[in-house]
């Protein structure tokens, strides 16, 4: 059967397939956007920061590569590139959607807010130039760290949820602290501490699996993902209300 004669099966797997390329694409080109707008305004008063800057304003970029190797990985495993693609069951079509989804959103929401970490780390660049090198130490610092403390409560028995939330805590509170400490923003300090625990993988893992049809693995690492995710912007959000409830007290 030829692409152009689709069961309601294809069309909904290429339907996933076309969201995690534009979703992310669309996320990437906000925040590439947001970060370009920062860039702009830092270069036109001193242009011989343009390789930093563009450094940063390329990062917002990354998740639309994701969804587009994503959307060619789908479309290759549905032999729409070479040729031989052949019919398949609404259940098959449901299958690549969902593998799809998680990059379509996930990279769409994610683009937008590393954009607004780029702009804010432009910002930082403008303001304290000669510290650069400096701060780029200091957040790779609490990255180790971070992942250190969650590898420790791996090895104390902790299981993967408890090490997360302990690790964010930690990072949520190193990024407050050098925040006050350097008088920057918080958000770089946070991203990079974070970084080392993303559920990446997991996110990979989910995608593979369902793409090769062994579903309930599939959900299993999802629920497993999700609930990384979630340890991790429980252990943020406290850490976050907590300096907010102090700031209040002492105004």
């Amino acid at each position: 059967m030829g692409i152009f004669q689709l069961t309601t099966g294809g069309a909904i797997g290429m339907l996933g397939a076309g969201l995690a390329v534009c979703l992310a694409g669309a996320g990437s080109a906000r925040g590439t956007g947001l970060a370009g707008e920062a860039g702009t305004g830092l270069l036109c008063e001193d242009p011989s920061k343009f390789g930093k800057v563009m450094i940063l304003q390329v990062i917002p970029g990354t998740q639309g590569l994701y969804g587009l190797v994503i959307g060619f990985l789908c479309l290759m495993r549905m032999g729409v590139l070479n040729g031989t693609y052949v019919d398949m069951s609404l259940q098959e079509g449901l299958r690549y959607f969902a593998a799809c989804m998680p990059i379509a959103i996930g990279g769409g929401i994610s683009a937008v807010a590393q954009g607004r970490v780029a702009a804010g780390s432009i910002n930082i660049l403008a303001r304290q130039p000669e510290h650069w090198s400096k701060g780029m130490v200091l957040c790779i610092t609490g990255g180790v760290a971070a992942w250190m403390l969650y590898l420790l409560c791996g090895r104390l028995g902790c299981d993967v949820y408890a090490a997360n939330l302990f690790a964010a805590v930690f990072a949520a509170l190193y990024a407050e602290v050098m925040a006050r400490v350097r008088k920057c923003p918080a958000m770089p300090y946070l991203v990079i501490a974070t970084l080392p625990m993303l559920p990446g993988a997991g996110v990979y893992y989910t995608m593979s699996m369902g793409l090769e049809g062994e579903m309930m693995t599939a959900v299993g690492k999802g629920l497993e993902t999700v609930g990384i995710a979630g340890s991790l912007a429980v252990g943020i959000l406290l850490v976050s209300t907590l300096f907010r409830l102090v700031n209040r007290w002492k105004g």
